[in-house]
């Protein structure tokens, strides 16, 4: 649902988003992987947004990640 919304998965030096977990409908953690704190949570807010148009419950850790399930 990321790529969707025109965010960039993790692999190369630009950074972007990862997600582990998610099997089955299990929750899942997104993380970002970018140079600087500010846009990092910059590029999170945008996740936390995308995830909220896809009907995913969510829960914001300390770390600026965001732990989504479907509901």
């Amino acid at each position: 649902m990321l790529w969707k919304t025109g965010r960039r998965e993790f692999g190369g030096a630009d950074g972007g988003f990862a997600v582990e977990g998610g099997e089955s409908g299990a929750p899942f953690l997104v993380a970002c992987a970018v140079d600087g704190r500010a846009e990092a949570e910059q590029e999170m807010r945008r996740y936390r947004q995308a995830l909220a148009g896809a009907s995913a419950q969510q829960q914001v850790g300390p770390s600026c990640g965001a732990l989504a399930s479907y509901g």
